[in-house]
């Protein structure tokens, strides 16, 4: 890298001999600090709008590659540093690699080690320099408010006339994997109405805050109320601590409350039935209105069992890439992280790819401002939505 450097400075320093040097390079990182940005913004729109789509997917790579090489480029102009999650991704692709060896390659792809890539120079991009963080941020943030809208001028219709009675999203691929993005801009609105200290702010994203929530409730998916639900939860507890946890005990009650009322009130929505048809199958009542079982749920069940089972059958290195899609019964992925990643990868490839988790929550020490708390919040995001999808397999918006 500081032979690739040195060449970048050689070629500027000899095109702009008349000019002083320290300021054409200042322009030049600033250049490229605004171009990651931009192309950041516009990859997470198009993660949303494009990569669900098959016939669209290009656009999104080409973006997340362009995302990639301006990040490179600005990367050189700064110290690179190696730490935990660093060393336990690139454990991670070797294992992975190592999985897939010894299963003979069937069904490999080169996905997983793309994103994974990805996300590393992501992250060396966010930790190589605190002031990037909040930037980031933004350009997502604002990335997803423009996806929220396009889906919301798509589906206007059923939105103004509040027909949720049915599933929507579909445009745009599946529609659960839409409801992920529709939550995740649900939840930094939330937050960022907690933890702002600036009014306005607080009064702008509470109504984005609204604005994703009415949008999320269109696709009908249950990974967006679960993702929701608990991740209040945690910017709740968060904010008002142990000294008032009365505060927060009386809002989440409220919530629940609310919820409640939503679930057996005359508001009808594709999301309420399937929850209802959800609680119906997991504990035998009978609340739904039209089935009493929810085969969504037997099905991601067994899923999720047979990739647990899989697991005991070669527990350590497991079937290697796309081992599920290959050796279960579902033919496609256990819309389970946990049991995709052990089937997958075994007890080795899990490990290295949850190993950085406790060591991130070293953001409680080291950050400072309003998005201390953020991190741990996209955590307990991830967690959830692991619990319903296969972020693993095949998922471009992985990192």
């Amino acid at each position: 890298m500081l032979v690739i450097k040195r060449i970048i400075n050689s070629f500027f320093q000899d095109v702009t001999s008349d000019l002083d040097f320290k300021k054409n390079t200042k322009i030049i990182i600033s250049f490229l600090e605004f171009s990651a940005l931009f192309f950041l913004f516009a990859t997470y729109f198009a993660l949303g709008f494009f990569s669900l789509r098959t016939q669209l997917t290009i656009v999104t790579w080409f973006l997340t590659a362009a995302t990639l090489l301006t990040v490179l480029l600005a990367l050189l102009f700064r110290k690179i540093r190696i730490d935990l999650f660093i060393v336990s991704m690139g454990c991670f692709i070797f294992s992975a690699f190592i999985s897939s060896l010894l299963n003979g390659f069937t069904n490999f792809q080169f996905t997983i080690f793309l994103y994974v890539i990805v996300t590393l120079f992501l992250y060396e991009y966010v930790v190589q320099n605190k002031k990037r963080f909040k930037y980031v941020v933004f350009s997502i943030y604002c990335g997803l408010i423009l996806f929220a809208l396009m889906f919301f001028i798509e589906y206007r219709d059923k939105i103004f006339s509040l027909n949720f009675s049915s599933r929507q999203g579909s445009y745009f691929g599946d529609e659960n994997n839409v409801s992920m993005f529709l939550a995740l801009g649900c939840i930094m609105s939330l937050y960022i109405t907690f933890f702002s200290k600036k009014i306005y702010l607080k009064i702008v994203c509470f109504l984005l805050f609204a604005f994703f929530g009415i949008c999320g409730i269109l696709p009908g998916s249950k990974i967006f109320f679960l993702s929701v639900f608990i991740s209040l939860f945690v910017i709740i507890c968060l904010f008002f601590g142990k000294r008032r946890w009365y505060i927060s005990l009386l809002l989440i009650t409220l919530f629940i409350g609310l919820c409640v009322f939503i679930a057996f009130g005359p508001f009808e929505s594709a999301l309420k039935e399937r929850l209802l048809r959800f609680i119906d199958t997991i504990f035998g009542t009978s609340l739904s209105k039209y089935y009493r079982l929810d085969i969504s749920t037997i099905d991601r069940l067994d899923l999720m069992k047979n990739g647990f089972e899989l697991f005991f059958a070669k527990p350590f290195f497991g079937y290697g890439v796309n081992g599920f899609q290959s050796n279960g019964f579902g033919g496609g992925w256990s819309h389970n992280t946990y049991s995709e990643i052990l089937c997958n990868y075994g007890l080795v490839g899990f490990f290295f790819f949850f190993f950085y988790i406790p060591f991130s929550f070293r953001c409680f020490k080291q950050a400072k401002g309003f998005m201390k708390f953020l991190p741990f919040v996209i955590i307990v995001f991830f967690f959830a939505c692991s619990f319903s999808v296969s972020l693993e397999a095949e998922k471009i918006y992985m990192y």
